[in-house]
């Protein structure tokens, strides 16, 4: 370990560090540090690192590529067998110049004695695990340090380490990089469509949370990774707990100079996400084509105007105004002791800037999408997938593009020229 340590991260070091999982004989530091969290992904990962290969050779030698190969005791056999040959693949890369070009590392949370509590097993630790054991591989006396979350099923482009490292040699917020799924299938074109359309719906609401919360897109330096805490345990939504923490400290920017691939397959690993929304959508149990009322972020555009009015404070004049928003987003608030919270907020900040970000932290991401969700469950249900895209492109302005006037799906053609416009977009 070097001598200069900033204090946030000694602190973090010596109180939230995960120690049972410690990398052993680490002989050199880097600028960046990308961890990637592995279960069963032995064939996926020479993929992986073949695309992070052909980055540029200055980035790369500056580059940790960081494994996490973890089992817990729920998994099943063959899944616990593939870990340990993965372990012994990486072992072979980590200990001769590999043909990658790559400096190769990884966590051992897959040996028998090793193994992730079942508790807490899952994305979130794996991803806490590597991000924490990153802290131990900076050199803190330089600047440009940064934390990168991939994924072992991912791929990326041949700039990916080049832009990450020319973020950083500026910046130290918090960044999601741009991603694009590989379109081989419907169900993965739906899914996206749905992440974006969300994204952007909190744009046009002006939120400080309208950012995409995807695990393999995640960058951070590891100053501020100490400041939120660390990564959460959560078995699934990992990602999204993160940068709201993060959000709630800086504004969350955007990389958006490369391009991350995550895969676009089935998975038995989480609750939700893109592998249950996947299986989901191939299981028919539902209509997939259907997105959040539009006129709801238009209610959260309004709320978000009253709340954020420095000119009135007064919770019981806001809930008056909101009233005559929408009834369901005056019930939400009541339900929510939302003036219990505002009196209190007021009664605590000293300035109009404490004011301001106190307001911004109650009213969060998850609380966001919990209105979301209150205002579809209520006034505002579901609506058909590109009934509703044709509405928010007209609430932007947008009037250059070939909408689908149809009350069927369009063909797969259509909905990807819609996909690739939300790309644009967000």
């Amino acid at each position: 370990m070097n001598d200069f340590i900033p204090k946030q991260i000694e602190l973090y070091l010596n109180k939230k560090v995960e120690k049972e999982w410690l990398v052993q004989n680490r002989e050199k530091y880097f600028q960046t540090v990308v961890v990637v969290p592995v279960i069963k992904e032995l064939d996926n990962i020479p993929k992986l690192l073949s695309s992070l290969s052909k980055n540029e050779t200055s980035a790369i030698k500056s580059t940790l590529i960081l494994f996490v190969v973890n089992n817990s005791d729920e998994n099943e056999k063959e899944v616990i067998e593939e870990n340990i040959l993965t372990i012994e693949f990486l072992r072979k890369l980590k200990s001769e110049p590999n043909q990658y070009g790559l400096n190769i590392d990884f966590v051992d949370a897959a040996s028998e004695n090793k193994y992730l509590p079942a508790k807490y097993a899952g994305v979130g630790l794996a991803r806490k695990i590597g991000m924490d054991q990153a802290l131990y591989y900076f050199d803190y006396s330089k600047k440009g340090n940064a934390i990168v979350c991939l994924d072992a099923d991912c791929e990326v482009d041949s700039n990916y380490l080049t832009e990450i490292q020319k973020y950083y040699d500026d910046n130290n917020h918090t960044a999601v990089i741009k991603y694009e799924h590989k379109l081989d299938n419907e169900a993965i074109i739906n899914y996206e469509i749905f992440l974006r359309y969300y994204v952007l719906g909190l744009k046009l609401a002006k939120s400080p949370y309208a950012y995409h919360s995807i695990g393999s897109c995640i960058t951070v330096s590891p100053i501020a990774y100490a400041k939120i805490g660390g990564m959460n345990k959560k078995k699934a939504g990992e990602d999204f707990y993160f940068l709201e923490k993060a959000a709630k400290l800086e504004d969350i920017k955007s990389i958006n100079t490369t391009t991350v691939y995550p895969s676009s397959r089935k998975s038995w690993r989480v609750p939700f996400g893109t592998g249950q929304r996947i299986t989901r959508y191939h299981k028919k149990v539902r209509d997939e084509y259907v997105l959040y009322n539009a006129d709801s972020f238009w209610v959260l555009k309004e709320f978000l105007n009253v709340y954020r009015n420095e000119r009135t404070n007064d919770p019981n004049e806001i809930l008056r105004t909101v009233k005559t928003i929408s009834k369901d987003l005056y019930e939400f608030l009541i339900n929510n002791q939302f003036e219990s919270a505002l009196n209190k907020i007021i009664e605590n900040a000293a300035t109009v800037e404490q004011l301001n970000h106190q307001k911004k932290l109650w009213f969060d991401a998850f609380k966001t999408l919990k209105l979301i969700h209150y205002l579809r469950d209520n006034e505002y249900p579901e609506e058909p997938m590109f009934t509703t895209l044709n509405r928010i492109f007209d609430l932007f302005g947008i009037t250059d593009f070939d909408k689908y006037l149809f009350h069927d799906v369009p063909p797969v053609k259509k909905q990807i020229e819609y996909l690739n416009l939300l790309r644009k977009l967000t």
